[in-house]
Order: C-alpha cells, then sequence, then structure tokens
C-alpha cells in the first residue's frame, strides 16, 4: 500500500508543481502586459497634452478670428446704418430743394411779368437803361435753359435800378408831342417815378406827366413853365437854390 501512496503523492505533486509553473508563466505575462499597457497610457497621455495644446492654440486663434470678424460685421451694420442715415438725409434734402426750387420757378416767373408790366411805365429814359435787363428774361419761363440763379441775378439787377432811379431827380431831354401834332424838343425832369414836369427852351410848350396803366400820360399846363424851367435851371446848377412851387398829383 505504501508504494501506490508514494507514486499517488509524486503524481499530485507533479501536477502541483506543473500547476504553479503555469501560475507563474501567466502573471509573468499579465505583469508584462499590464506594463505595455502603463507605457501605452503614458504615450497616450503625452500624445493627448500635445494634442490638447495644439487644440487649445487653434481654439484660441479660431475665437479670435471670429472676434475679428463679428467686430468687422458689427463696424459693416454701422456702417450701413450711418449710410442709410446718410441717405435718408440726402433724399430728404433733395425733396425740400425740388419743393424750394419748383416754388422759387413759380415766384421767379411771376416776378418777371411784374416786371414785363412795369417797364412799359417806365420813362424812356429808364426803360434805355434796362432794356438789356428786359430782353433777358424768358419768353416761356418753363421752356427756358437759363438758370434760376442767372434769371434772378437779372430781376434783382432791374428792381435795383429802378428803386435808384426812384429815389432820385433826373433831367433829360426828350421829344414831346404838342396839341397840334408837332414834335418839340423839351427837358424834361423827372421826381423819381412819381411825378415829371417838361418845358421847351423857350417855355412855350411845358405840363406835366403822371404814370400810368399803359405808360405815361402827359399834359400841356402853359402856367407851369417859368417854375418848370427854374426847377430845371436849379438841378443842371445854372441857377441859385430856391423853393420852386410845382404841383404834385398823387394816385
Amino acid at each position: 500500500m505504501i508504494k501506490p501512496i508514494i507514486i499517488l503523492a509524486l503524481l499530485l505533486a507533479s501536477q502541483v508543481a506543473g500547476l504553479g509553473a503555469s501560475a507563474h508563466n501567466q502573471t509573468r505575462s499579465l505583469v508584462e502586459k499590464w506594463v505595455q499597457t502603463k507605457k501605452l497610457v503614458a504615450e497616450l497621455k503625452s500624445d493627448w497634452k500635445e494634442e490638447r495644446e495644439i487644440l487649445n492654440q487653434s481654439i484660441a486663434a479660431l475665437e479670435r478670428e471670429l472676434a475679428t470678424v463679428k467686430s468687422a460685421i458689427q463696424g459693416v451694420d454701422a456702417d450701413q446704418s450711418q449710410a442709410d442715415k446718410e441717405f435718408e438725409e440726402v433724399s430728404l434734402e433733395k425733396n425740400n430743394l425740388t419743393q424750394f426750387g419748383d416754388r422759387l420757378k413759380a415766384l421767379l416767373a411771376d416776378l418777371e411779368r411784374s416786371v414785363i408790366a412795369l417797364n412799359s411805365r417806365l420813362p424812356s429814359g429808364l426803360q434805355q437803361a434796362v432794356a438789356t435787363m428786359i430782353s433777358r428774361i424768358p419768353e416761356d419761363p418753363n421752356q427756358t435753359k437759363v438758370s434760376l440763379s442767372a434769371r434772378m441775378v437779372n430781376v434783382v439787377g432791374f428792381i435795383n435800378e429802378v428803386n435808384k432811379y426812384n429815389g432820385s431827380i433826373s433831367v433829360v431831354s426828350e421829344l414831346r408831342q404838342n396839341e397840334s401834332g408837332a414834335e418839340l424838343q423839351v427837358k424834361v425832369i423827372y421826381v423819381g417815378l412819381a411825378q415829371a414836369y417838361f418845358s421847351s427852351p423857350d417855355g412855350s410848350f411845358s405840363g406835366l406827366g403822371i404814370p400810368g396803366d399803359d405808360g405815361w400820360e402827359w399834359s400841356e399846363q402853359p402856367s407851369l413853365a417859368p417854375a418848370i424851367q427854374q426847377a430845371i435851371a436849379i438841378y443842371e446848377g445854372s441857377a441859385p437854390a430856391a423853393f420852386v412851387d410845382l404841383p404834385m398829383t398823387i394816385r
């Protein structure tokens, strides 16, 4: 019985020894894999750090670029808003100027018509002085190519010339027709545009004139000859200053 037991023990020992060797090999294999895994993890961590740094830098660059783009968009929006505002202001100003221009055209056309009507009531000498200005007035104010500014300057020039004449006394030589139809050379003294007096050199033909709707209206008044001649002589400096009594008709 002893031998079988010994043999059984040896067999068990050999199996145990065999099992121990197998476990040892497995353990060593596991340790090697664990070491490899740790090494791989370390490498992955190192690679991840580098990748993360690159990603962070890329993200930061993208964020800066995005901020720049947003700022540019805001600037464009601000510029667009300012441009829209300026466009509205310019459009409004253009409309106002157009309306003002239309009103000015209408006003200027009325003034030009008034100038033409007034010209027919001016003394002949003054009509000659403003003849060029009258010729510059367009026949049709809606079809003329003359600028508004040029037309306005022309009207203002006419008004200034008339006002200057109206605020002064003038003596001119004119031909005046007497009752018999003969034309005689006379001197006429105009007191502005309110009244005028005329007399021939010898005083045989004299009278006064007042402005009318169709021009000046003249009437012969022989009794006024001495006073008219005296007034003319005073004006021309050939007689001393004195008070001269002459009739004045106001309409």
